[in-house]
């Protein structure tokens, strides 16, 4: 196996990563920062999640679903790969 150093996508602190396949990966960060790769992270693609609160994780369930949460119990869920996103509600203690 070899390791080969790529862009890490932008953002100042990134937080999260998950590739679903080897070509099409997501990463997380502060400042409520998204990024996608469809070529194996050789470039990324700013997606707009509509805060800047920092982001902690991310999980992707398949091509399509996702989320990401943050700081102040923010979850922010896409069904589009990251074109939209809503905002989710914790569930109750």
């Amino acid at each position: 196996m070899t390791w080969n150093q790529i862009p890490r996508g932008g953002g100042s602190n990134l937080t999260g990563v998950q590739f679903l396949t080897t070509d099409t990966g997501y990463v997380c960060g502060y400042n409520g920062y998204v990024a996608k790769s469809i070529n194996g992270g050789l470039t990324w693609q700013v997606l707009n999640c509509g805060t800047t609160i920092n982001f902690n994780a991310l999980w992707f369930f398949n091509s399509h679903a996702g989320y990401c949460v943050g700081d102040l119990g923010l979850i922010m869920k896409t069904t589009d790969s990251g074109a939209t996103w809503t905002q989710g509600h914790p569930a109750p203690v």
